[in-house]
């Protein structure tokens, strides 16, 4: 059996190729803290007062057996399912809130999604709706009740905010 001999530069190359492939990896770095320009912004943040919640003489909300007539109403807000406001409560088919503290923050993360609950503050505090899945746009104009497909916001339950300087 023959073998033939390998030139000795050929092999002097194949192996300072194969150190310096292997050898020479690239370094690391570790990743510097994001300045000031490149952090995220924070959220914008507005306040909001409640006004004004109406529930029309031809809501069928007003049928409810288990809320009081005239109902005494408050009013929560939820930002993702956690409470952030509740209300004084008030008497009555309309009311109105002109009290300072029923205010809350909204946030314009993308991520926030808003609830409103509307209570009847009887000794079992009763629910008589709930208007969900709002973002923070919803608060610049009147929130109506999801209604059918043939209901009028007229016969809606609607709930009325104004935007306020924060307290």
């Amino acid at each position: 059996m023959h073998c033939k001999a390998i030139p000795l530069p050929y092999l002097w190359v194949v192996a300072l190729c194969s150190i310096l492939c292997t050898a020479h990896k690239p370094a690391v770095e570790n990743p510097t803290p994001p300045t000031a320009s490149e952090e995220k912004p924070e959220p914008a943040v507005k306040w909001y007062q409640l006004l004004n919640v109406t529930i029309p003489p031809d809501c069928s909300l007003r049928s409810q057996p288990n809320i009081t007539k005239p109902p005494s109403i408050f009013v929560e807000i939820k930002k993702n399912g956690t409470q952030i406001m509740r209300s004084t409560t008030q008497t009555g088919w309309t009311v109105d809130y002109p009290k300072k503290g029923d205010v809350f923050p909204v946030s314009d993360e993308a991520d926030a999604i808003y609830t409103i609950q509307v209570w009847d503050d009887c000794w079992w505090n009763q629910n008589i709706d709930n208007i969900t899945g709002l973002r923070s746009t919803a608060f610049t104009d009147t929130v109506y009740q999801k209604g059918g497909q043939y209901d009028t916001k007229e016969r809606l339950l609607s709930v009325q905010f104004k935007e306020v300087q924060a307290p």
